[in-house]
């Protein structure tokens, strides 16, 4: 079910008890050569993809697509909430989905950042918090972690910013953009390290993503779908 596209006086004779809400979480920053959405395009694709599979399971909810990522502000076009923000807008999301009835939810998450540099840890905090209040179960996960290491290595996992795995992604999802991979610089010191990203990257990206192909992002999206109907099938 998308929540999108249910009219408000069916959702109202539903019992949602039974389904799983996700919501995928993304941002709003530079991606050098890839949309500025592409952390939050990549969880939304996944997610419908799951939704497809299960639509009376999941109900897919719209995205949040504003995260918190002030190393990328320096850029122009990136849009960062503050932490007080972001958590404000997560936990007013997870109370709407409790008082719908809603038992479980999952986060899927584009955005990394474990100590509250970015949205993993932000939302695994507030999470946590949320369940100890009330009777929601509620999952957080980053869509790369849906992957093996045995995958990532198959599929050649480079864990840049724009990089190869995100260019091959950005393709599949969007072929009418014609994108182009990249062969952007190593950075100079490590990114997660220096608060500015321009002093890191001067044009927003790292790592060579020009063998980059929308045949392997589609891989990808499948293999993160198999992944997460798991998680979705999980009877707690």
């Amino acid at each position: 079910m998308i929540l999108r596209d249910i009219p408000s006086l069916i959702l109202e004779r539903l019992n949602l008890k039974s389904r799983i809400a996700m919501v995928p979480v993304g941002t709003f920053e530079q991606h050098c050569h890839l949309p500025f959405t592409t952390d939050s395009d990549i969880p939304t694709r996944i997610a419908e993809l799951c939704e497809k599979r299960n639509p009376d399971k999941v109900i897919l909810c719209p995205a949040i697509t504003f995260g918190h990522s002030t190393h990328h502000v320096s850029f122009k076009g990136t849009i960062s909430l503050r932490k007080e923000t972001f958590i404000a807008l997560v936990e007013d999301v997870l109370s709407a989905l409790e008082r719908w009835g809603i038992k479980k939810a999952v986060f899927l998450n584009g955005h990394g950042g474990e100590c509250f540099g970015g949205n993993t840890g932000l939302l695994t905090a507030v999470s946590s918090e949320f369940e100890l209040k009330s009777k929601l179960r509620i999952v957080v996960i980053n869509w790369w972690d849906l992957l093996t290491k045995k995958q990532k290595k198959e599929l050649n996992f480079d864990f840049g910013h724009a990089g190869f795995e995100e260019s091959c992604l950005a393709m599949a999802i969007h072929p009418e953009m014609k994108i182009k991979g990249k062969n952007n610089p190593k950075p100079v010191k490590a990114w997660f390290a220096e608060q500015d990203f321009k002093k890191t990257s001067p044009n927003g990206g790292f790592s060579d993503s020009r063998q980059s192909n929308p045949k392997i992002g589609n891989k990808i999206l499948e293999d993160c779908t198999n992944s997460i109907e798991k998680i979705v099938r999980c009877p707690k």
